[in-house]
């Protein structure tokens, strides 16, 4: 339900949400540093197929709510997009 929300004469709009972390073993995704930048890399590559699958497995069937990852796969996504405008400029 939208609602808006007035304050000191300033109007925004307001949504009810909930932020989590998901926490895992860093040995077992390959070890190393996170960081969310550029680098293909093993075990970076390893941590955001990990992240990709949570956030599928979170989404489940999603009838009534919505969720988004932020900055989860970074060199995946740069990848893949890399991929697409290969095969566009063929």
């Amino acid at each position: 339900m939208k609602q808006s929300v007035v304050w000191r004469g300033d109007t925004w709009w307001s949504a009810p949400a909930l932020i989590f972390n998901v926490l895992a073993d860093n040995e077992k995704l390959g070890g190393g540093a996170l960081s969310i930048n550029l680098q293909v890399m093993g075990p970076t590559l390893n941590k955001e197929e990990f992240s990709r699958k949570v956030q599928d497995f979170l989404r489940g069937n999603r009838v009534s709510f919505q969720l988004w990852a932020i900055a989860i796969d970074v060199n995946l996504e740069s990848e893949e997009e890399g991929h697409r405008l290969a095969c566009l400029s063929r």
